[in-house]
């Protein structure tokens, strides 16, 4: 069913000891989607200013990547989306949460574990732990080239091991900090600007191999295979930022638009990438 919309009758129950941090309140519970189909999901809730003045721009972020990677050809949950919530459905609420209705993302439990788990790391990072995630991503050639053109495109600040799942193919998550991190304004949106995370990146994790030609090649191939796809379905993202996100602001829509458009049939060029063809 994809992206989905619902409403506070649609929360049924919460799972375990929530995940608080100063950006960001998760949690897993059981959910009833618009099939009436019931899941279990994570449900992460945002502040919504980051501070004082500087709006967060998180939980639109998180719809933005998972539409426009599904769009891309690449794997997402099978369902995720908006969930309004009633204040006495969070469990231990957030101190920054105010007493009232809020918005939630939901994105439903695929039951794989993240790249993160499967290599050890989220127990802590040592030498070992590292190595195995440094031999995954290069053994895994095509799902790490297709990350690494999908997050130049969306300008994603943070594809840590933890915001993959194994899997045929990796499922992509977590994508509050894209379009260069949580507070962007339309006006200043710089499509040609490059990454300005400078550790959670999967080229970074190996460069042994990334500027290698057959490493480049797979990347512009899978960058090539994703532009094509997204035309096509083009109607969808368009769809999120006029009808569902920015109803009244079509000046930020188009914004992401224009940031997209160029960023797809650039950042990830021949010449970009240092391809010699």
């Amino acid at each position: 069913m994809g992206f989905q919309l619902l409403n506070s009758d649609s929360f049924l129950s919460s799972y375990g000891i929530p995940s608080e941090g100063l950006m960001g309140h998760t949690f897993i519970g059981k959910i009833r989607l618009n099939d009436n189909s019931e899941v279990r999901a994570y449900l992460k809730l945002y502040p919504e200013e980051l501070q004082v003045g500087i709006h967060n721009r998180s939980l639109e972020n998180e719809s933005i990547g998972y539409v426009l990677a599904d769009c891309c050809g690449l794997k997402v949950p099978l369902n995720a989306g908006y969930i309004q919530l009633k204040y006495d459905q969070i469990p231990n609420p957030p101190r920054w949460l105010p007493n009232q209705d809020t918005i939630a993302w939901f994105s439903q439990d695929e039951g794989s574990e993240s790249l993160g788990v499967f290599t050890g790391l989220k127990n802590g990072v040592d030498s070992k732990r590292f190595d195995h995630l440094v031999t995954l991503l290069i053994d895994q050639e095509v799902n790490t080239a297709a990350v690494i053109a999908f997050d130049a495109t969306i300008n994603n600040t943070d594809r840590n091991p933890g915001n993959a799942l194994v899997g045929s193919p990796w499922t992509l998550i977590d994508h509050g900090k894209i379009i260069g991190g949580e507070s962007w304004s339309p006006s200043k949106l710089d499509a040609i600007k490059h990454l300005e995370n400078k550790h959670n990146r999967f080229d970074l994790y190996i460069k042994t191999v990334s500027n290698n030609f057959k490493f480049k090649n797979s990347r512009f191939q899978s960058a090539k295979d994703q532009e094509t796809k997204f035309q096509t379905g083009k109607n969808q993202f368009d769809h999120l930022l006029d009808i569902i996100l920015y109803p009244n602001e079509q000046v930020t829509a188009d914004a992401i638009k224009d940031f997209v458009d160029v960023r797809i049939t650039t950042m990830n060029s021949a010449a970009a990438i240092g391809l010699v063809v």
